[in-house]
């Protein structure tokens, strides 16, 4: 039916450096003022604004740790994979790209120290459709009464301004609904 039924996310890790003396460089999460979208870490490719399905309830970017992107889809998506840093031979090995300025044209695989101060490296997952939800009653909801179970997809995508915590009860034509994520 030409219908999609698979997306592939693709989120950017931006870090700043905030002392660069010699070989030496430290990363961290964008500082400066004019950093504020990239200072939540994760970027659009665009690089001008967070990305559209971060997290808003997920702790602040932290450089420290090793994070996966805090990226929330609507419930009619499943993840088909895990989070995969791409690494090739345009990155170095950690995946990363290294510039002078987050609007760059040119990005490198190897830093140049006292001259490249932001670095990004691409991460993605793939989604797939779900093919059936399960109701708060523990019915599937995919068996039975079909045209119920296109209503609550559609109204899923429609409907919904930001997905739901795994487990929250919404309300579907006055009953409570609980769609168990995974």
């Amino acid at each position: 039916n030409g219908a999609q039924k698979d997306h592939l996310c693709i989120v950017w890790e931006v870090q700043r450096a905030s002392d660069a003396t010699g070989s030496t460089i430290i990363w961290r999460r964008p500082f400066l003022p004019a950093d504020v979208e990239q200072g939540f870490g994760w970027m659009a490719a665009d690089f001008k604004k967070r990305h559209p399905l971060l997290d808003p309830e997920a702790p602040p970017y932290n450089e420290k740790e090793v994070q996966k992107p805090p990226i929330v889809v609507t419930p009619i998506w499943r993840p088909a994979e895990q989070w995969q840093v791409v690494a090739n031979s345009e990155t170095d090995s950690d995946g990363w790209q290294y510039s002078t300025d987050w609007n760059a044209v040119s990005w490198g695989s190897e830093v140049r120290p006292n001259f490249d101060y932001v670095r990004r490296r691409q991460w993605r997952r793939r989604y797939v459709v779900r093919t059936h939800w399960q109701r708060h009653d523990g019915r599937d909801s995919a068996k039975g009464n079909q045209n119920s179970f296109i209503t609550q997809m559609i109204s899923a995508v429609c409907c919904w301004s930001r997905p739901q915590a795994p487990g929250r009860v919404r309300e579907f034509q006055g009953r409570p609904v609980q769609l168990q994520l995974g």
